[in-house]
């Protein structure tokens, strides 16, 4: 839908108020909201992926971010997103997380940048077993990951 296209759509929910009450309108302005919402999180996205290694994005969510005058300091947390045959085998549960680790990235803007992620840890209800996921990162451009990061990585618990 193009912009006018959308100011059309406003004037008629405008016009036929009385027909249709004011639940029209604001259905309307609730889905204005959402495209809104939706537009601006992938923009956010396309900028964090031209920063950072993709492994991140599709991984762990950014929680915290502070800009100070020499450093950026940016909080991952792992996404809530169990394995295939975690989810078939069932009882296995989020277990809350492990401790920050400080990876130093790549500088952004002459800022040093500081990479504070924390992996999610679950537990095997059946066996009590607390374990973290490593990762495969052989699909992604091993070039944009310093080695400090692909060994916090691939490293369990």
């Amino acid at each position: 839908m193009n912009i006018h296209e959308s100011n059309y759509f406003v004037k008629g929910n405008v016009d036929n108020k009385q027909k249709n009450g004011s639940a029209d309108i604001l259905g309307w302005y609730l889905r204005c909201i959402r495209h809104i919402a939706y537009l601006c999180g992938m923009k956010s996205e396309q900028l964090l992926r031209a920063i950072l290694p993709d492994v991140l994005i599709d991984n762990f969510d950014v929680v915290n971010f502070e800009k100070t005058d020499s450093r950026f300091d940016i909080w991952l947390d792992e996404k809530k997103v169990q394995l295939k045959e975690d989810r078939w085998k069932g009882g296995i549960i989020a277990y809350g997380f492990g401790e920050y680790h400080e990876i130093r990235d790549f500088p952004i803007r002459g800022r040093a940048t500081y990479l504070h992620v924390r992996k999610r840890k679950w537990l095997d209800k059946s066996s009590g077993e607390i374990f973290s996921y490593d990762w495969d990162l052989s699909e992604y451009d091993s070039t944009r990951l310093n080695a400090e990061f692909v060994a916090f990585l691939k490293e369990g618990d």
